[in-house]
């Protein structure tokens, strides 16, 4: 039996599977995440912070700042003698609610200092309770339907 066009309830399938395949897309775009070049989150955290670094001759230089963001391997460092840390130098690096972690420059630039941090096992799991307990900075305090929907078309279609 051929199926009818003019049968009672087609316009409304049709219409439905719309909305259905706009409710998947839009599953299927969230489900995915953005890339991250660094692999662990950062997070905006301010606090005074120290870098002690090593020198070839043996004794240790330190460079007092702030932190901007923080994550589980590295932080970034607001510092005034940023242009006198070299890249690549090994040492430690100091919060309060941490203590020393170890840590390389990773990069600075204009006043900022890249540290990866190499944290052992506790000095880890300090950091996420560090991280974890404070209220999230993402969390949206105003919904805006258009331009939560823009930026899904926007993504879905533009790449």
């Amino acid at each position: 039996m051929a199926a009818d066009a003019d049968a009672q309830g087609v316009a409304f399938n049709v219409g439905w599977t719309i909305v259905s395949m706009v409710l998947y897309l839009a599953s299927l775009l969230v489900c995915f995440e953005l890339p991250r070049p660094r692999k662990e989150e950062r997070f905006p955290y301010q606090a005074r912070a120290l870098l002690r670094l090593h020198g070839t001759d043996g004794t240790a230089r330190e460079f007092a700042g702030v932190t901007r963001d923080l994550s589980c391997n590295g932080a970034a460092l607001l510092c005034a003698n940023a242009a006198a840390v070299p890249n690549g130098a090994e040492g430690a690096f100091w919060l309060a609610p941490l203590g020393w972690v170890p840590c390389r420059v990773a990069r600075t630039r204009k006043g900022l200092i890249g540290v990866a941090l190499r944290p052992d096992m506790a000095a880890r799991h300090r950091l996420i309770r560090l991280l974890f307990s404070e209220p999230a900075h993402n969390i949206a305090y105003e919904g805006r339907p258009r331009v939560a929907i823009a930026q899904l078309l926007r993504r879905a279609f533009a790449g």
